[in-house]
């Protein structure tokens, strides 16, 4: 058959087939070639239609795959993708009746919706499960609780991956959609409504909207509140998080205003940061016992200490004491025995600490992260000290730690097996014998990154992702793996996400 205008040179013996079922047939047997098939098949609209047999059964076959677990959401997304793209053209044919994993009814506000399963099922965890579970009983109708015209805008999303005319919703509109996309796990949806409620913030209802964004965990409302509140106010700075339930607040001056500000935000603040030396005044004990959800402590680029660990809680989770000079082994030691149930440690820059300190790690019974970037004094028989002190480890950060080689990162997935991340960006000295140890033994590494380690070769990089499948995320930025390497990686692996 005349093959669709510009497919690719790799794709062209498909079009030996006489047939859109045996042209199916084939491509089906490899999805990437049926995506990459698709995606042209649909940009020469005049080839499109004329084998719409072909295009039914790819839309058919692609919905159906996902809901049986055959098709991984890797693929189902590039489908949907590609649906969204041409949606105009496609709308025809993506709605079957009966069409059992294809097509579904939902009943909003007592009205009958016809929706494609794999539009809304790529889109959001909540109908990915409500329409398998359906399926598996052999159910193709659901009825849902939701305004028909809060409805309408999360469809619009599904079906175009965007909702470009969000600036006609006012303000409760606005919120009234946003509150629906996450609930029913529209992550993209949530984040254009909250570019939108921007317009609604001003310096004098900041604080207000910034308690309901945290209170209600809207997390894109929040960050863009915050970057709005920074603007306003001098004397505090609010800091980004991965978490939504964080609050952190950087205290810049202990100014009246500044004071009065903090006693609003105070009950929600769970980590609170004091810029160069103001842990040393009388406020910081006050401001810290004003926060009852404190649990994480920035005391970093601090130059003195002037007992500030006993005022503060001994529930404390996270500590860091980054690029403090005044930080000696008795002051871990002392953090041992104060705040026993401390998670996280951040050690970064401390070029001071020897194995005294490192001894004194092993109080912490239950931490689960550390760091320790640029502590250039660290040779292997200092992490091998390290981790048997810490052999729970979840998270180890060794960035910059150029005198450690492939001796002591062994020692760190001997001891530490349940490790999830681990970053050696900038470990100079380590070689693919690191490559094949992870590995080999990182059975739990989810997250891995290898910035700018130079002795790394292609052999090693494939060794290892053919051992660690599970792996997540590879940073591999600055590496000199070759290109040709990074692609097959992708081609073979593509759960896995890159950064290069």
């Amino acid at each position: 058959m005349q093959p669709p205008d510009f497919l690719s040179v790799d794709l062209k013996p498909y079009s030996a087939f006489s047939t859109d079922a045996e042209l199916f047939q084939a491509l089906s047997r490899q999805p990437a070639d049926l995506i990459a098939f698709f995606e042209t098949c649909c940009a020469d609209e005049v080839w499109m239609r004329r084998h719409v047999p072909f295009v039914r059964l790819v839309l058919r076959w692609a919905a159906k795959s996902f809901y049986l677990n055959r098709l991984p959401i890797y693929y189902a997304k590039q489908f949907a993708s590609i649906i969204r793209t041409y949606y105009s053209a496609l709308k025809p044919f993506l709605f079957f009746q009966p069409a059992l994993f294809s097509t579904f009814k939902l009943i909003v506000d007592s009205q009958a919706r016809l929706v494609n399963s794999l539009l809304f099922g790529t889109s959001s965890p909540f109908f990915k499960d409500l329409f398998a579970n359906c399926f598996n009983e052999l159910r193709d109708q659901w009825a849902i609780s939701s305004p028909m015209a809060v409805f309408e805008w999360i469809e619009r999303y599904a079906t175009r991956g965007t909702c470009d005319e969000l600036w006609r919703c006012e303000y409760q509109e606005l919120l009234d959609i946003m509150r629906q996309a996450k609930v029913w796990g529209f992550p993209g949806l949530v984040k254009e409504c909250a570019q939108m409620l921007k317009k609604y913030v001003t310096r004098d209802n900041v604080v207000e909207m910034l308690l309901l964004a945290h209170k209600q965990i809207f997390f894109e409302w929040k960050k863009i509140c915050c970057a709005i509140f920074n603007q306003q106010y001098d004397g505090m700075r609010l800091l980004e998080s991965d978490s939504e339930s964080d609050f952190r607040v950087e205290i810049l001056d202990f100014k009246q205003d500044t004071l009065e500000l903090f006693n609003r935000l105070a009950p929600f603040v769970t980590h609170l940061a004091f810029s160069e030396n103001l842990s040393s005044n009388r406020y910081y004990g006050k401001l810290v016992d004003a926060c009852p959800r404190l649990i994480g402590m920035d005391l970093s680029g601090s130059t003195e200490y002037d007992n500030q660990f006993d005022d503060l809680p001994g529930s404390l989770a996270e500590l860091n004491l980054s690029a403090c000079p005044w930080l000696r082994p008795a002051h871990i030691k002392e953090v041992g025995y104060q705040f026993l149930n401390l998670k996280k440690l951040y050690l970064d820059g401390n070029a001071q600490l020897d194995f005294q300190a490192w001894g004194e790690l092993n109080r912490l019974r239950y931490l689960m992260a550390l760091s320790l970037v640029r502590c250039h004094q660290l040779r292997d028989e200092d992490l091998k000290l390290i981790v048997r002190s810490c052999s729970h480890l979840l998270e180890l950060d060794l960035e910059e730690c150029r005198k450690l080689t492939d001796k002591g990162l062994s020692e760190v997935l001997i001891t530490c097996p349940q490790l999830i991340k681990l970053n050696c960006s900038r470990c100079d000295e380590l070689t693919d014998r690191t490559l094949v140890e992870l590995g080999v033994r990182g059975h739990q590494l989810a997250q891995l990154e290898l910035e700018r380690c130079t002795q790394l070769t292609d052999e090693g990089l494939l060794q290892f992702v053919h051992l660690r499948t599970n792996l997540k995320t590879l940073n591999i930025k600055g590496c000199e793996f070759s290109l040709r390497t990074i692609e097959r990686i992708r081609r073979d692996y593509p759960f896995l996400e890159i950064i290069d």
